[in-house]
């Protein structure tokens, strides 16, 4: 795709990177803010790790790129991450819902 795919990639990676720390900021439960962090960072070191691999300044480990690297596991893992994501934001918003309902 050359370097224009490249830089389309890394900006989609940095959008959905962008979109899960407004959530998380944007959240008053302290777990819910800590969970979607976590998963940020997994993201984080897998992205950094990846490309640092293929760019040979980082040593090989086999860690795949998220979403793009066939691996079923990682693959799974990383869509049930987006899930517990969309969970925390709808818990949150529920229970802002509510409290406005019962003011």
């Amino acid at each position: 795709m050359g370097f224009v795919g490249v830089f389309v990639l890394i900006a989609l990676f940095g959008l959905l990177l962008g979109i899960a720390i407004s959530m998380a900021m944007r959240t008053d439960d302290l777990f819910g803010k800590l969970i979607i962090l976590g998963v940020v960072g997994m993201w984080l070191f897998s992205i950094f790790e990846n490309i640092g691999m293929c760019c040979g300044l980082m040593p090989i480990t086999g860690i795949p790129l998220p979403f793009i690297s066939f691996g079923s596991s990682f693959m799974i893992s990383n869509f049930l991450c987006i899930g517990i994501i969309c969970s925390v934001w709808s818990r949150q918003r529920a229970d802002a819902a509510a409290k406005i309902s019962i003011d």
